[in-house]
């Protein structure tokens, strides 16, 4: 059976509130010899039992059974029986045997499935030989559609009937469920439904182990959560440059944390140590090429444990390309037409940022002449959201294609010395080391230069200091001036959408939700090495999953009006 004082302990852990509502459960526990005694309804001072809140999506309202023995409306629920391994099986199994419904979508508010979104301790009357005692009752809840008719245990039950929730919680027992529905209801908790739904569709059942790179700001958490449930999460390497110092905190007190840069991790042996140590197989999920440079020479020390690599970005996948005879999988999301969407709000939010520091420094971006090297999906939306704007953008890519399609989308298409003579603001999304210490010294003087990714990524600096004299003009503004010419250089090179959280609403959760396919595809193991893609149609399973929780979903869920009760 499932540890109860280990699902008590992590309840709390949430609800930090509750220990003085929950005491008298603690001291039940504390006096008990183990769970079966806990459960079992022969035990007076006290028992658990299980229930469910079940809400239709389309009625907006929850399902109550008026009680025979009681002549109550309450939530489907009651007590073990042998057989049931935990207090959410119990809540699984009177729900089917009281209403017939089998076709529900349960809402987890922890990420151990076993923790329930409240626990209530409410005294019972005895009746027929049992004594007073008191339920300890573990809810949880589900959403249910209008598919599936009521088929109520008439032994057990007078009728059914779908309520309001506002009416539920004028009862006293259901007072501190108030702002619990509220919040998994609403647009916040859908990550977490989003991830929880994927878990289950993937049926993942294979143990294996995972080491991550990742940009460790807000919205990654739910991500990182996720991984380590399906996964023993050997360490996070967050990118140095993208750290919500909040973020870090948090994440130390789940996951192991090694903060260091991409060269120190290339030197050193951290990874294949961690390799080495692991119980099974171990799959990287990488963004930006970190494990590129060594990945071939841990897929030859360990063959069998090293199975695959997940890439995110563009920059990685090319680093990726330039490794030669490639020993294991990668499978790259970086050109999924999932990523599409993402991509294009990093485009907005380069231009949002973009827009913020240039008034900092006295500048309106509508006035400046704007060019942009790259005129793949970033640098692509970029253009477009500075077209919005009014502002006759220029852009310059190797790829004669791509400086066709900006032609077509009504910009310019100079020579590359054009842009870098003449740009007041110059915007670098190529993933390729753009500009070195020739192109800053051809400048415009004045000219700022914004940067999508990493600073080694998009720029040779390696001369930078040497040659020229460095101000801080404000926390992400630095000058640089020399004889010849001056610029401005911004997040001393790195993405400046970074500098004010790079939110990316719910569209950053599909890619991350391909990353988790991949690893379903890796563990089928009939995978060859090189770059490669899940398939078309796994994504159509990924989009509507997304739909499902993002769009369609939602705007039902508002209609609940349960925010203020």
């Amino acid at each position: 059976m499932t540890n109860i004082k280990t699902i008590i302990e992590q309840y709390l852990s949430v609800f930090k509130t509750e220990q003085q509502r929950l005491k008298q459960l603690k001291s039940l526990v504390k006096e008990s010899q183990n769970d079966n005694e806990l459960v079992s309804r022969e035990e007076y001072v006290g028992h658990i039992t299980a229930s469910g809140f079940v809400i239709s999506t389309c009625r907006k309202k929850i399902l109550l059974l008026r009680h025979k023995k009681l002549d109550l409306y309450l939530q489907p629920g009651g007590h073990f029986q042998p057989g049931d391994q935990s207090p959410l099986d119990v809540a699984w199994r009177k729900i089917r045997e009281e209403t017939g419904l089998n076709n529900l979508d349960y809402l987890p508010y922890h990420f151990n499935d076993e923790v329930p979104i409240d626990i209530d301790s409410h005294q019972i009357r005895g009746s027929h030989g049992e004594r007073n005692h008191f339920h300890h009752d573990f809810r949880y809840l589900f959403l249910c559609n209008c598919e599936e008719d009521i088929k109520i245990n008439n032994e057990k039950f007078y009728e059914f009937k779908w309520d309001d929730i506002n009416e539920l919680m004028r009862l006293q027992t259901f007072t501190s469920l108030k702002e619990k529905i509220d919040k998994t209801l609403s647009e916040e908790f859908r990550p977490k439904i989003f991830f929880d739904r994927l878990t289950k569709a993937l049926k993942i059942d294979e143990q294996f182990n995972t080491i991550v790179v990742t940009h460790l700001l807000p919205d990654v958490l739910v991500f990182l959560r996720t991984i380590n449930k399906l996964s023993n999460l050997l360490a996070v390497f967050p990118k140095p440059k993208s750290i919500d110092r909040n973020i870090l905190e948090e994440a130390k007190t789940h996951f192991t944390i090694y903060e260091t840069n991409r060269e120190s991790l290339q030197k050193t042996s951290i990874v294949s140590d961690l390799i080495k140590k692991a119980n099974g197989k171990v799959i990287l999920l990488d963004i930006g090429g970190y494990f590129a440079p060594m990945v071939n020479n841990i897929a030859k020390i360990f063959p069998d444990k090293l199975i695959g690599v997940i890439e995110d970005t563009e920059n990685g996948h090319q680093k990726y390309e330039q490794t030669s005879s490639i020993q294991l999988p990668i499978y790259s999301v970086a050109r999924s037409p999932l990523k599409d969407n993402e991509d294009f709000l990093v485009g907005q939010s380069v231009l949002f940022s973009a827009d913020a520091i240039l008034r900092e420094v006295g500048k309106l971006i509508q006035y400046l002449d704007c060019s942009v090297f790259g005129f793949g999906k970033i640098g692509s939306s970029i253009a477009h959201h500075l077209l919005l704007r009014n502002v006759k953008v220029a852009v310059y890519d190797k790829d004669p294609i791509r400086r066709m399609a900006a032609a077509n989308r009504l910009c310019k298409i100079p020579e590359r010395k054009y842009i870098i003579n003449n740009s007041d603001v110059i915007f670098c999304a190529t993933g390729g080391q753009v500009l070195d210490i020739q192109d800053f010294r051809a400048l415009k003087p004045g000219c700022v230069v914004f940067s999508v990714t990493s600073s080694d990524d998009e720029m040779d600096l390696r001369h930078i200091e040497a040659e020229y004299h460095s101000d801080n003009i404000t926390e992400h503004v630095t000058r640089y001036s020399s004889f010849s010419n001056h610029f401005y250089l911004v997040n001393k090179g790195n993405a400046v959408n970074f500098i004010h959280k790079a939110a990316l609403g719910n569209f950053i959760h599909i890619v991350r939700g391909e990353m988790l396919y991949a690893i379903k595809v890796l563990l089928q193991g009939i995978n060859k090495p090189g770059i490669q893609e899940i398939s078309a149609e796994q994504r159509c399973e990924l989009a509507n999953l997304w739909l499902r929780t993002f769009a369609d979903e939602p705007t039902t869920l508002r209609k609940f009006n349960v925010t203020g009760i």
